[in-house]
């Protein structure tokens, strides 16, 4: 089971997740957090994962998804830690990736600039 609570306040929505992250309560809390982002009015969005006992996989694919949307994270447990660091590495891999690939197309377009111009 897993128990999801919403706390507003002026600088930040928070989701406070308490118990099991894994089916079905993984797709609950995708549900919840594409509803807390909607209006949040320019506060930050933080999951505390500090009372989660379990991440499945599944639950580790949503995390990643959100942290690569700019979601921020509070955990208490070493696990819990170890799993977000696992995920913000792969933020960072995905992210230099990608730039690497824009780089290549953006060089590949100067290129045939200057083959154009010749």
């Amino acid at each position: 089971m897993l128990k999801i609570t919403t706390v507003d306040t002026q600088c930040e929505r928070k989701l406070v997740l308490e118990g099991r992250l894994v089916e079905p309560w993984v797709t609950e809390l995708k549900r919840a957090w594409h509803d807390a982002r909607e209006p949040h009015q320019g506060r930050k969005l933080v999951i505390d994962l500090g009372d989660v006992t379990v991440i499945s996989q599944q639950a580790e694919n949503v995390l990643f998804e959100m942290m690569s949307q700019g979601t921020q994270f509070v955990c208490g447990g070493v696990l819990t830690k170890h799993v977000l660091r696992q995920l913000a590495r792969r933020c960072k891999q995905n992210h230099a990736e990608s730039s690497t690939q824009l780089e290549d197309c953006n060089h590949d377009h100067e290129r045939s600039t200057a083959i154009e111009s010749e």
